[in-house]
């Protein structure tokens, strides 16, 4: 699979959008629009999981094959796969709460302002996770580990926030206590009528 990280693009967000259907139920899924609005705001803190690989060397491909773009110009039909990413921005809350979670509604007029992101605080010394998301068929492999423990440690050599916050089903919370985050118990969050907890 020979799988490395490297930083989203506006490039990705077909990709993207292919990859979180896979992953989430439909009130659980990043947006299209929301993928725009954070790639274009805060995609200095989305990372990508890829795999560069050709259709012959594929068995099954995945879903986010048809979407991939070419891993460099020498060798055209070599493709940079999307098989996980994580998605997030900044807030000036300690844990995620539900505002955290939408996007400006004008964030394109915005843009071309000098008014600051109310989803998107860049002084905001948290960074929210929004989105860890692996293809289904490659969940197995530990790959979420990998990209998660590489993405803390960008945030961390970064110095561009204080903490990592995130919200996760009870199911999953034994996953991120194992890779360093504390379970700060139930979330007040309710994005997708889901039942949260808040881990940082």
């Amino acid at each position: 699979l020979h799988p490395y990280v490297q930083a989203l693009t506006l490039s990705d967000i077909e990709s993207c959008v292919k990859l979180e259907e896979a992953a989430f139920p439909p009130t659980e899924r990043c947006s299209r629009e929301k993928f725009e609005y954070r790639l274009t705001k805060a995609g200095n803190i989305c990372l990508g999981l890829f795999s560069s690989s050709t259709l012959t060397t594929i068995d099954d491909p995945p879903i986010t094959f048809e979407t991939s773009r070419p891993a460099d110009s020498f060798h055209p039909a070599r493709t940079s796969v999307l098989i996980g990413h994580v998605i997030a921005t900044k807030t000036c809350n300690d844990t995620i709460h539900d505002e955290d979670m939408a996007i400006d509604l004008d964030w394109q007029r915005r843009s071309t302002s000098n008014v600051p992101s109310s989803h998107h605080p860049e002084l905001g010394r948290t960074v929210a996770i929004h989105s860890l998301s692996i293809l289904p068929q490659y969940q197995r492999g530990r790959l979420g580990e990998m990209l998660l423990g590489a993405y803390c440690q960008r945030i961390e050599s970064s110095g561009l926030a204080d903490r990592i916050a995130l919200l996760t089903y009870d199911r999953l919370v034994d996953f991120y206590v194992r890779q360093g985050f504390h379970n700060c118990g139930p979330s007040k969050a309710t994005f997708g009528g889901q039942a949260w907890n808040d881990l940082v």
